[in-house]
């Protein structure tokens, strides 16, 4: 049986975030410390995914909307 053969049949945890305000969202996963869970998933092994700022929230950092004025660089979960 081959590694690929093996993993198929093992159970997988999804993830997904979708869009809205990253600098928001962000903001309330650090206060309700669901940052701290969702690296944990991710080190067990979850796919984490997501759409628009739910796919920039696991990066170092992203570029958002976030501001009405302009587009700004900020800092994100920080998991790839």
């Amino acid at each position: 049986m081959s590694e690929t053969q093996i993993s198929a049949g093992l159970p997988q945890i999804q993830i997904q975030t979708d869009r809205g305000n990253t600098k928001s969202m962000l903001a309330v996963w650090r206060e309700w410390k669901l940052d701290k869970l969702l690296l944990k998933a991710h080190n067990r092994g979850a796919l984490l995914c997501g759409v628009s700022a739910g796919a920039i929230c696991w990066f170092e950092t992203g570029i958002t909307d976030s501001w009405a004025s302009n587009l700004n660089i900020m800092d994100c979960m920080v998991l790839f």
